[in-house]
């Protein structure tokens, strides 16, 4: 909730960093209007149609869009994204507790987790759909463990199509 309105507060005050947020913004309000499927509004020589996914491959994009949709406002990104980064500290704290013998290392594990700087970074940054990642991961991971093949399938999958890059973190 806290980083949500920071971001907010940022948007309201033009100050919120990257131009990629305006092209969320436009890519969901020209896929509602019928205006064309996720133009982002970035033309270049090498990409004249404009649509996101010819820079980029996020599948998992479009699972945004029904909540831009009931409230087709900027705001709506980033407070789908703060509650998204705050779910994967809970997706954590399952997969930690179940592999940490001790509760209080657990809690310390999922503490340092949620104070990591670079998850603040991710919270007080405008709209990407790569948030989803640590939820998916860590989803992925218990799922593996708890040796449900299918959700994990899943929820792998769903880390694969969020974003091209994922591929090489995988076959790693």
């Amino acid at each position: 909730v806290g980083f949500s309105a920071y971001t907010i507060a940022l948007y309201h005050s033009y100050a919120l960093t990257a131009a990629d947020f305006g092209s969320y913004v436009h890519m969901f309000a020209t896929t509602l209007s019928g205006e064309g499927f996720l133009l982002q509004g970035k033309y270049r020589a090498s990409h004249p149609s404009g649509v996101y996914w010819g820079a980029h491959f996020s599948l998992t994009l479009l699972a945004f869009l029904p909540v831009y949709a009931l409230v087709p406002r900027p705001e709506t990104l980033l407070v789908a994204k703060s509650f998204v980064l705050a779910a994967s500290v809970i997706a954590l704290w399952l997969v930690v507790r179940e592999h940490v013998d001790s509760d209080r290392l657990a809690k310390l594990l999922v503490v340092s987790y949620g104070l990591n700087p670079f998850l603040w970074s991710a919270w007080a940054f405008d709209f990407q759909e790569q948030v989803l990642l640590p939820l998916f991961v860590f989803l992925a991971y218990y799922w593996y463990r708890r040796e449900r093949p299918v959700a994990f399938l899943v929820a792998l999958a769903l880390a694969l199509l969020t974003n091209e890059f994922v591929v090489v973190i995988v076959a790693g």
